[in-house]
This record gives structure tokens, sequence and C-alpha cells, in this order.
């Protein structure tokens, strides 16, 4: 996925979290703002590197390397 298409995907992300209900769909919150937060690493990561992994399975060995 191309920059542009991170930051669509974030936005979207972002807009979905005000839908949600704190209370009653916090988990729900949280597992999208962690979805959002993959999608900024990526862009950071994308403009910073040149590179960068649209999963998170392997991120945590990306980003040590």
């Amino acid at each position: 996925m191309n920059i542009d298409k991170h930051i669509q995907k974030a936005k979207r992300l972002e807009s979905s979290i005000q839908k949600l209900d704190v209370e009653s769909d916090w988990e729900s919150i949280v597992e999208i703002c962690y979805g959002i937060a993959l999608n900024y690493i990526a862009i950071i990561c994308e403009i910073k590197l040149k590179k960068h992994t649209d999963t998170h399975k392997g991120l945590p060995r990306f980003l040590d390397e």
C-alpha cells in the first residue's frame, strides 16, 4: 500500500471511531486505534526509510532493524 492509501485508511478508521460509544464499544475503539497507529507507522517508515510493512506480524522486528 502506498502513502496516500495509508493516509486514507487512517482517516476512515478515525471517522469510524466517532460513530462508537465510548462505554460500550471501548474494545473496538482500542483495536481501531491500533490499526490507525499501524498506518501512521507505515507512513513514517515509508517517508524515512522508503520501505514499510503492511502487517503487524513482523512489525517489531522491522522496527528493530
